[in-house]
């Protein structure tokens, strides 16, 4: 019987403890602190190749039999269209934590940008859910990344449950976890931006025999198997799944190019106030640190893996009894790596 059960540490949160030897070894690390506007210029092209797209299959529908219409929208949504949908994600996350803009009204204002193809305005809500998995992360009823009971019991480690996971994860995670709630202002600003834009796209686009596109993500690989994953660089085997104490995993394959380096994602978490263009550099100052730890070469084999071992499921994850100290500056805000105040402080909380 498969043990259904969060397993439980008392050992110290890893990215706080690794973040304060990091930088004690290599204190050149600050300088990469700060933001990168790159990824807000590359973002401003997406919304007009979407409106490009759409535009061409509204125009296909009209002249085109609805099943070959169906067809080609298939075939775009989960190409060109899921990579162009999950950069507006990729973006907002860096604008959650200031990355693309010197201050937070900017960094706001960018996510809200970001958002606005998605029909769904989330951005601001997202940045208060992410930012709470930051701060608390795998404290039970603090960390929102971690599902909650209702949502454990019905996925279980089945295949086929946790396969519909995977696909209705945006559901689950804005109904099961404390997505809604009472809306501060930002909330509102965007929800009055998103809506009349929502409006104009229906009137100036929609095809008289419509097909309904959705843009699919790319699953959060990374927390999926973080507890259980398989040996560094040794092949996907259900008999090679030792318990590993990490909250993160990393990835480091090609797709980082399209994503911003989202798959550093144990280089994120310890060093937050970096933005991800150059996540890849506190990985090559500190290989010491690094190269010892749990890697993936396959988000797809990692997905894989998660849905038919029965082994691995939500009850995998390690958790603790509460947040251990205060959590550092960069994790809300940008730290300036010219200010000594700010680089003490890191430095002394972690």
């Amino acid at each position: 019987m498969t043990d259904l059960a969060y397993r439980q540490t008392t050992s110290p949160e890893p990215h706080r403890e690794r973040r304060k030897r990091i930088l004690r070894a290599h204190p050149e690390i600050v300088k990469l602190f700060g933001y990168d506007t790159r990824p807000v210029w590359r973002m401003a092209l997406v919304p007009a190749l979407q409106l490009a797209i759409a535009a061409a299959i509204s125009a296909l529908a009209t002249s085109a039999s609805a099943w070959f219409t169906a067809l080609v929208l298939i075939a775009v949504v989960w190409t060109l269209g899921a990579m162009l949908n999950h950069y507006g994600v990729v973006v907002i996350h860096e604008a959650s934590h200031n990355l693309c803009a010197r201050t937070e009204t900017q960094n706001r204002g960018i996510a809200i940008f970001a958002n606005l193809p998605k029909v769904l305005p989330y951005a601001m809500t997202f940045r208060r859910h992410h930012l709470a998995h930051h701060r608390d992360m795998g404290v039970v009823g603090g960390d929102n990344d971690l599902p909650l009971a209702l949502e454990r019991r019905a996925v279980g480690n089945g295949p086929l449950r946790k396969l519909a996971w995977l696909f209705l994860f945006p559901l689950f995670g804005a109904l099961c976890r404390g997505f809604l709630h009472r809306p501060d202002r930002w909330e509102v600003a965007q929800w009055a931006t998103q809506l009349p834009l929502n409006a104009l796209l229906v009137v100036f686009l929609l095809p008289p025999r419509p097909p309904r596109p959705m843009g699919p993500r790319l699953p959060r690989a990374q927390h999926l198997v973080q507890r259980r994953p398989p040996p560094h660089r040794r092949p996907l085997h259900p008999r090679a799944l030792p318990l590993w104490d990490e909250r993160q995993e990393t990835y480091y394959c090609p797709l980082n190019a399209l994503t911003e380096n989202l798959g550093y994602h144990v280089e994120h978490h310890d060093f937050v106030a970096v933005p991800g263009t150059r996540l890849p550099e506190p990985n090559a100052i500190a290989r010491d640190f690094y190269a010892p730890l749990v890697s993936h070469r396959s988000w797809t084999a990692i997905l894989l893996c998660f849905v038919t071992d029965p082994r691995l499921s939500h009850f995998s994850r390690f958790v603790r009894p509460h947040r251990q100290g205060t959590h550092p500056h960069p994790s809300t805000c940008w730290v300036d790596p010219e200010d000594p105040r700010e680089l003490t402080r890191l430095t002394q909380l972690g």
